[in-house]
């Protein structure tokens, strides 16, 4: 693809940003009306909560399927197809009659909302060179970040003005909104390959290639159970919150907005230090502060009755570790792939969303009248990506300290 000038490339990483925002906008907005929906469908939270592991379940295995698909096709039409699917889902969850259905198409709109996450992590690979992945990560954090920040709150306002059907018709349109732009100021950033096949086989076979890599499996993991916690937290914490803590809807906006200032805050943190250190320094201290912060959040099972406050703030840590570390496990996990770079990112993206989905069940399946099914799962998965970093790099030193020792 020709270089962009600085102008383009803002408007372009604007747009990926905000492609990426499709998933969690489509998870944030929705948490606050979590009692509401309960209520309509005469269920409870935890029937709810399902729902949101449906739509992690669509996201994960979405991602698998786009991934060939935007190496054999480019990245434009794929996205433009996932695009179509997930506007016309959002607007069956605005009239699903019942909770069944709405899982089923919280489902179809994970599958085709979950493009735009993969396309963008590949189109970044195309453009930029390797030793900018990172910074651009970053940046493509602040512009995603926004979604989070306002997504509760607006999803709160709509459920008290309109009830929380009027949400699944905003989303509708920020989809079709999506599908306009990318078809009008996205530019193909590379050109289709019939060389690639779309054989069960053959895509197979990649990912258990791509599984194989060692580096990229330790930053992929590092990640994976880095974002795995948030969504842990996203899972657990309308019921903590609402239920548990007596917020109201607009209160629980308000305040889910304020945490997720840490997670921007940390991204942008990390591009500030990415012209000083390397991702690897970075990683390093981020990933231990995390497990830190991990055994804090545990420990607040038993000091949370005195406040939300001994919640609140390891919470806020926690989102400012994952700040640092998902931009630069993203980079240099699919740094030193330069073919079949949208299977790696669709593998990538699958573990992120596997792993999340599974966080986010173990919640609800462990659902009680505490915060700690929350917290525990919170906790072990900062534990989980401080191990993957760190036992996973003395792996990787090992074996090239035995491959120089065969070379000699």
């Amino acid at each position: 693809m020709r270089n962009l000038s600085n102008k383009q490339e803002t408007w372009l990483i604007l747009l990926l940003g905000t492609l990426t925002a499709l998933a969690p906008l489509s998870i944030d907005m929705y948490l606050p009306s979590f009692p509401a929906i309960a209520k309509y469908f005469g269920i409870n939270i935890s029937g709810v909560e399902l729902s949101l592991t449906f739509f992690f379940a669509g996201i994960s295995l979405g991602q698998l399927i786009y991934g060939p698909i935007l190496d054999r096709f480019g990245r434009k039409k794929p996205l433009l197809i996932g695009l179509s699917l997930y506007a016309i889902a959002s607007v069956g969850c605005f009239f699903a009659p019942n909770i069944h259905t709405f899982i089923l198409l919280r489902l179809l709109q994970g599958l085709g909302g979950c493009v735009g996450m993969v396309a963008a992590n590949t189109v970044v690979r195309d453009v930029f060179p390797s030793d900018r992945t990172a910074k651009v990560f970053s940046l493509l954090m602040l512009t995603m970040g926004i979604a989070p920040m306002i997504a509760p709150t607006l999803g709160g306002l709509l459920t008290s003005w309109f009830g929380w059907h009027s949400i699944f018709l905003v989303l509708s349109v920020f989809g079709l909104l999506l599908f306009v732009s990318v078809s009008f100021f996205l530019p193909e950033t590379t050109q289709a390959d019939t060389s690639v096949l779309l054989k069960p086989s053959v895509i197979f076979g990649k990912y258990i290639f791509v599984l194989k890599d060692l580096t990229f499996l330790r930053y992929a993991l590092t990640g994976s159970f880095a974002s795995a916690g948030m969504f842990a937290y996203l899972a657990g914490s309308p019921f903590v919150m609402i239920d548990l803590f007596g917020f109201t809807e607009k209160e629980y906006g308000i305040m889910f907005a304020v945490n997720v200032t840490g997670l921007l805050l940390g991204s942008q943190v990390s591009r500030i230090l990415l012209s000083r250190f390397e991702s690897d320094r970075i990683l390093f201290v981020a990933t231990s502060f995390l497990f830190g912060t991990g055994g804090l959040l545990i420990l607040s099972h038993f000091l949370i009755s005195l406040s939300p406050f001994f919640l609140l703030v390891p919470i806020y840590t926690y989102l400012f570790c994952m700040g640092n570390i998902t931009p630069n496990s993203n980079g240099m996990a699919l740094s030193h792939f330069t073919k079949n770079i949208g299977s790696a990112s669709a593998f990538m993206g699958f573990m992120q969303m596997a792993v999340g989905s599974t966080a986010s069940a173990v919640v609800g399946i462990f659902h009680s009248e505490t915060a700690l099914p929350m917290t525990a799962v919170v906790g072990i998965c900062a534990f989980l990506s401080f191990s993957s970093y760190h036992g996973l790099g003395r792996l990787i030193s090992q074996k090239q300290k035995q491959t120089e020792i065969l070379i000699q």
